[in-house]
């Protein structure tokens, strides 16, 4: 019975997909050169729907942006300089922002401004199965929650996964701003967990197991 368990929780978790979101909410910044040498530049975002808003601070003070739009991890905005309008387009990964210039043609990459973290206490993601259960037979749970208690000690993570089979003691659990890392045994398969914050959710991503895993959790009310 705890194989067959083990199994289940494999294939869950391989069939659990990310949950999609712009990624992009927040404040990036950089310093990059340019024609009149190192400057540093600010981009304060905020997506609604496939709507960008935000503002953009550099030599010439901050400017609102216009026309933005995003479109999973790509955006696009423009923002004037002398009455000329000025196309941004780019891209979102993990923490860096790449981001080009139409009209110059001009690379350059900001990154998240980290804010200090607490990642303390419980935080719950749910699973489920698709439709007809991956071949296992009855119709498919509507959901699994899954609760994760972490502990942070300067860099280092503590703390235990509490799901249907139990609780499981994370491992080589890691912390670097707001990433972090640990692992978890699940009947004799080591289980890594990639982890990095954003805004009031943590994204997860989870290897070891057959084909590419994820959840996204949220911090548990307090009882």
């Amino acid at each position: 019975m705890k194989h067959y368990f083990t199994l289940c929780m494999v294939i869950i978790f391989a069939v659990t997909a990310i949950a999609v979101s712009s990624e992009i909410d927040g404040k990036w910044k950089d310093k990059i050169k340019g024609p009149m040498g190192e400057t540093e530049i600010e981009f304060n975002l905020k997506a609604e729907g496939n709507i960008l808003t935000g503002t953009v601070t550099g030599p010439m003070g901050e400017q609102s942006i216009q026309n933005g739009k995003i479109d999973g991890n790509k955006f696009s905005f423009e923002t004037q300089m002398d009455g000329n309008l000025i196309s941004h387009k780019g891209m979102i990964e993990g923490n860096v922002m790449k981001v080009s210039l139409a009209q110059s043609g001009m690379e350059f990459e900001l990154h998240r401004v980290v804010e200090t973290i607490d990642i303390n206490g419980s935080w719950i993601g749910t699973l489920s199965m698709p439709e007809g259960g991956m071949g296992m037979g009855g119709p498919p749970p509507e959901g699994m929650k899954i609760t994760f208690v972490f502990e942070v000690e300067k860099n280092s993570l503590k703390g235990v996964v509490k799901g249907p089979m139990g609780d499981m003691p994370i491992s080589n659990g890691k912390i670097n701003g707001s990433e972090f890392y640990f692992d978890v045994n699940t009947g004799g398969m080591a289980m890594g967990h990639q982890c990095i914050v954003q805004g009031d959710s943590i994204k997860m991503q989870i290897t070891g197991g057959p084909g590419g895993m994820g959840m996204t959790l949220k911090r548990a009310e307090k009882q």
